[in-house]
């Protein structure tokens, strides 16, 4: 889910994001929890006869000028362990059950996630590491922080809510760039923040609830001094039926 190397690499990711009621009384005021699985995916994948398909175009620019560009699909179905796997299909986006049914049969699961009552609990089969995290959630609060091999530290915190969001406006205002011409505006959006302690890396991810990701924003400058800025958006999520 928080692994940075494959936030940075393929931006494909499963941010669990959600709201749930906080406890208070008439004098204390009432702190708002996030449930980080309630903004995750079409809650319809739950059934076991449904598959849920996010089609992603993710894009480069390195000192302005577009560098990379390419479309891939990240894929959400229920299995026998009452579980949720995910699938990774770079270079391909997937509409119909038969463009599934046919890349699936030579893919291999890249991570499973279980929803428990109060974590949720992540397995990445690459390297069969294990990350759990607390289900609920305050803006501001801490979600994960990792130390990786070289010893910098990766920390994610639940940032904002947005009532509405138009993706090419926050797009464009962040990089002070006119990069984006999307047409979509969500309802619903929460905003979470992953910071690298060594580098000055930052990635933003932006959830819809009951939808899941929508899209990302990340800058990074390189060793050589190249300012790379990144972002992923999600142009369709799809609902297909086994």
């Amino acid at each position: 889910m928080f692994k940075k190397e494959f936030l940075m690499l393929s931006c494909s990711v499963l941010l669990f994001v959600g709201c749930g009621g906080g406890g208070g009384s008439s004098s204390t005021p009432t702190i708002q929890k996030y449930d980080l699985y309630s903004y995750s995916i079409n809650p319809s994948v739950l059934s076991e006869d449904k598959i849920s398909v996010e089609n992603n175009t993710f894009t480069i620019y390195a000192d302005n000028v577009q560098t990379i560009k390419y479309v891939d699909a990240t894929v959400y179905n229920k299995n026998s362990s009452n579980k949720i796997n995910e699938y990774e299909f770079h270079n391909n986006t997937i509409s119909t059950i038969d463009q599934y049914n046919q890349l699936i049969a030579s893919k291999t699961v890249f991570a499973e996630f279980e929803i428990l009552t109060d974590v949720i609990k992540y397995t990445y089969f690459y390297d069969n590491s294990v990350e759990v995290i607390t289900r609920n959630v305050a803006i501001g609060e801490k979600i994960i922080s990792e130390t990786d091999t070289d010893g910098s530290v990766w920390t994610c915190n639940l940032n904002k809510h947005y009532d509405t969001i138009n993706v090419k406006d926050t797009i464009n205002s962040f990089f002070g760039k006119e990069y984006s011409t999307s047409t979509k505006t969500y309802n619903d959006v929460i905003e979470e923040i992953c910071v690298d302690s060594v580098s000055d890396e930052v990635l933003h991810s932006f959830l819809a609830k009951d939808i899941g990701l929508i899209f990302q924003l990340n800058t990074e400058t390189l060793t050589t001094g190249v300012k790379e800025e990144r972002f992923l958006v999600v142009d369709s999520h799809v609902l297909l039926t086994k």
